[in-house]
């Protein structure tokens, strides 16, 4: 169980790791140009139906790559995540009672 519980914890380290380096390259001023660019591209703001299948799955997925950079951008967790990745740094393993009493807040 607890090999089962490193995993998860160095699995949450990388998650909030990559959505840090999401947040870092997309907050300067030419990230936001290119978020912006990425954007209008996938058509996030149009509707990607069609009545040819291929053309739509296109739209589709040119929309879902957009999609995924926002869901990495979303950081309303990251303070909690960091806390978790700073606590017991010594040790390398969280403190899961802290953990969850952050989490039900």
């Amino acid at each position: 169980m607890l090999d089962l519980i490193k995993e998860e914890y160095e699995a949450l380290k990388q998650r909030l790791a990559i959505k840090q380096q999401y947040a870092h390259v997309f907050e300067t001023p030419e990230g936001q140009l290119v978020l912006h660019d990425i954007l209008r591209m996938a058509g996030l703001a149009s509707n990607g139906f069609d009545a040819n299948p291929n053309t739509m799955a296109y739209n589709e997925g040119r929309r879902a790559v957009a999609l995924h950079i926002l869901s990495r951008l979303r950081l309303e967790n990251e303070r909690a995540a960091a806390d978790l990745i700073n606590m017991r740094a010594a040790k390398d393993m969280p403190n899961l009672n802290n953990l969850f009493e952050r989490t039900t807040n």
